[in-house]
């Protein structure tokens, strides 16, 4: 049995950060300083304590910093959406690069890059397929909110992922309604009693909406890390062991 230590976290892309005026904005009003302590968390984990990192919202800038830091045995794969984040009124730019990616990161030499895939009924949301050698498959997905999710978006990861595979990600819904979206084969994580993934801002409550799902294997356990401000979303860690 094998098993994968694995940390998916939406990482807030700045223009969507400011557009709905998001916590980070105020605690980190530099994004390079931002940034840095996400590259930083990220080189930690896969230095010890991950095997593959998956992230959401990644901005073009923030790839390019991940990409300078990593180690040299860490693979980057990333998938780009077609749809460029732009601010809304008035407003200058806030990245050099504002293009949006999921990104996987994997401290495993062997892994390479199946698909990547934007789905049709959102041009901002979708999943990016890696594997680690020819055996595990790790679909990294940012999935819309309300009916799009389950009629046209998750069947369409269901589909990509082939067992053994664990699919991670900001899923915008309770692990009940995903549960029953991706169906009996997977397995979820389950995080009750544990601090909210999806941070509270404003009006807008927090929930748990950042998901670990296993075919082929079992969740040995999962957690939900500090954000320490950097994100909208907390990180959750997973420990998955694979049939």
């Amino acid at each position: 049995m094998r098993a994968v230590r694995i940390i998916t976290w939406n990482v807030l892309h700045r223009v969507h950060a400011v557009n709905w005026s998001e916590a980070p904005v105020a605690a980190f009003p530099d994004e390079l300083v931002r940034m840095e302590g996400i590259a930083r968390r990220v080189g930690a984990w896969l230095a010890g304590e991950a095997d593959v990192v998956c992230l959401q919202e990644v901005s073009g800038d923030q790839l390019a910093l991940l990409r300078s830091s990593a180690r040299g045995d860490v693979r980057v794969f990333e998938h780009l959406y077609p749809r460029l984040p732009r601010i809304r009124g008035e407003g200058g730019p806030v990245l050099t690069d504002a293009t949006e990616h999921l990104v996987t990161l994997a401290a495993t030499p062997e892994a390479r890059e199946l698909m990547g895939h934007t789905f049709a009924s959102d041009p901002g949301k979708g999943f990016l397929v890696v594997t680690l050698g020819d055996e595990v498959r790790i679909v990294n997905a940012h999935v819309s909110f309300g009916a799009n999710r389950a009629a046209k978006q998750l069947a369409r990861v269901v589909e990509s992922a082939v067992a053994p595979a664990i699919v991670v990600g900001d899923f915008n819904a309770s692990v009940e309604a995903v549960q029953a979206d991706l169906g009996p084969t997977f397995r979820l994580s389950d995080l009750r009693g544990q601090p909210v993934t999806r941070i509270p801002t404003g009006d807008r409550p927090g929930r748990i909406i950042d998901h670990v799902a296993v075919a082929g294997g079992t969740i040995a356990q999962a957690t939900v890390l500090d954000a320490e401000l950097l994100s909208d979303h907390a990180p959750v860690a997973a420990t998955v062991r694979l049939d």
